[in-house]
């Protein structure tokens, strides 16, 4: 076993960096850390109208959020579910639409 170091940047750096100002439609699929970069980025998380996101029925990697933990902190968010498919007993995806947004 050996350690690798990763450069990694928070989508709110990355947002600056680049001159986005504002995203509709996030997509995020991160084997369990979708969570943490959500909260990492709460400046931009605010422009966010759609987020498409892997979630975790069970614990398949040591201290990932379970999906009960996400939905809680997106509906805190002002985000509803639009879309729920659990591809199996351990994983599914989720698409949260922002609760302002009429479909």
């Amino acid at each position: 076993s050996s350690d690798l170091e990763v450069s990694t940047k928070t989508i709110d750096d990355w947002a600056l960096e680049n001159q986005i100002f504002k995203i509709d439609f996030l997509w995020l699929d991160m084997q369990g850390m979708e969570l943490q970069v959500l909260k990492a980025s709460p400046q931009i998380l605010q422009t966010v109208a759609v987020i498409h996101t892997e979630v975790h029925y069970m614990e398949n990697y040591k201290g990932v959020p379970l999906v009960s933990q996400l939905k809680e902190w997106l509906f805190g968010q002002g985000f509803q579910i639009f879309l729920e498919t659990q591809e199996n007993i351990n994983y599914g995806n989720i698409t949260f639409i922002r609760s302002k947004i009429s479909i």
